[in-house]
């Protein structure tokens, strides 16, 4: 059936803005009334989720209902919900180069500590096993400048290790989200799900106002018909 619209299809009208061409009628769904209990709440606000605890969860009648969307509504209603996902997008995608600039930073001060390290090693004076050449040096102040300065070498990698390492789980974790955001847009951009979305913004107050909770978007499998007129 059609809610919000006038019995004659000539008389139809927009449930948006009330344009009369280029209509197409298109579907949502709600729930009419409590029936029984035991049954799993309908909703993910936190106050559905607690009265499963409390013993108190309850079923709504499910109802299926339409009304006519003009094209010019259809395509406002795509046109913000791409800005919505190109923005997200955008962010996960800036997320994602930032992230991988800054592994490669880190990544890249790990390589010269290294190589320092290296270099070091090789400058090392060669140690003897013979007590009387150790004992020239008494205090090894040498092999203590040379310790000192590989100790300092060893923390600048696990630093840059420290910062990367999450760096790049960051960026692929960006990028993938990118991905799914993406793949995500293509899908809610279609012109069916842009007119489903029309309709409940156009009619989600005055459903809510005849005691119909929970209006989305589409059709769920069981629904039934019913009789109301929405002004």
């Amino acid at each position: 059936m059609h809610a919000g619209a006038s019995s004659t299809v000539g008389q139809e009208v927009c449930a948006r803005c009330g344009a009369r061409e280029n209509l197409e009628p298109f579907d949502y769904h709600a729930y009419a009334r409590r029936s029984h209990y035991t049954e799993l709440p309908r909703g993910w606000r936190l106050a559905e989720f607690v009265k499963i605890f409390q013993g108190r969860t309850v079923y709504h009648q499910l109802v299926q209902l339409s009304v006519p969307i003009c094209s010019r509504c259809i395509w406002q209603m795509r046109a913000w919900r791409a800005l919505l996902w190109m923005l997200g997008i955008g962010l996960l995608t800036a997320a994602a180069v930032l992230a991988w600039k800054g592994h490669q930073k880190f990544m890249q001060d790990f390589v010269q500590a290294q190589e320092a390290m290296e270099r070091l090693e090789r400058a090392r004076p060669a140690s003897s096993p013979r007590k009387e050449l150790q004992s020239l040096d008494p205090d090894r102040r040498r092999s203590r400048i040379f310790d000192e300065q590989e100790g300092q070498l060893q923390r600048a990698k696990d630093r840059a290790l420290l910062f990367a390492l999450p760096l790049r789980v960051g960026s692929l974790t960006a990028t993938v989200l990118a991905v799914v955001a993406l793949a995500g847009a293509l899908w809610d951009l279609r012109w069916e799900r842009m007119g489903q979305r029309a309709a409940v913004a156009a009619v989600r107050s005055q459903c809510r106002r005849h005691g119909l909770k929970y209006v989305y978007p589409g059709h769920l499998p069981g629904g039934q018909p019913l009789s109301l007129s929405l002004p």
